[in-house]
Order: C-alpha cells, then structure tokens, then sequence
C-alpha cells in the first residue's frame, strides 16, 4: 500500500486512473453479461428436420393439411406434430408466418 509520504502526486494519480480504468472495465463487462449486444436481433437459421422442411415446402405451395396428408402419406398426428414443432422452432403461429419466416431464413 502506498503512503502518503513516500507517494508523489504523480503516482497517486496514476494508480487512482488505474483503478478507475479497472472499474469503468468491469462495469462494462458487467453490463455485457444482461445485454444480448447488437447481434441480439440476428436470427440463426433454425434446425429444421427433413419432414419439417417438407411440410413448409408444402405449405409455402398453398397445399392444405388434408393434402399434405395425401401427398407425404403421414398420419394426421404425425403432420399435426411436425406442423407444430415448426411453428416452435420458427417461432410463428400460422401457416402463413411460417412461410414468410422460412423465406427470409432462405429455408424455402
């Protein structure tokens, strides 16, 4: 620890700069850690499985559920579930959101 007596006016000051600078430092880094920063609107292209793709390729055609029932061969369950994780992976909830959604994440 420095003394008052053995410390110039020099030194004190640039160890209290030092020790500002080492607060401005972990403030920022404190508030980095509640903030998403400026990618926080970047949307990663979500994992989509074959089924999913092809449903909301279906989808984005104008087919309804009952058609893509005939088309794929899939039980009303099965669409029913990929047709609802895709919604969740997507985040949307219609059939035309979906499709909107998948064409700006160049799914479609």
């Amino acid at each position: 620890m420095l003394l008052l007596e053995d410390a110039s006016f020099d030194s004190l000051t640039q160890k209290s700069g030092e020790v500002f600078v080492n607060n401005v430092y972990l403030a920022a880094y404190g508030v980095s850690k509640m903030r998403s920063g400026i990618t926080a609107n970047i949307q990663a292209k979500p994992k989509l499985s074959r089924q999913q793709i092809k449903i909301l390729s279906l989808l984005a055609q104008g087919y309804k559920r009952e058609e893509i029932l005939s088309l794929t061969g899939l039980s009303l369950g099965t669409v029913k579930t990929h047709t609802k994780l895709l919604y969740e992976k997507l985040n949307v909830g219609s059939a035309a959101d979906a499709v909107a959604k998948g064409r700006e994440l160049g799914i479609i």
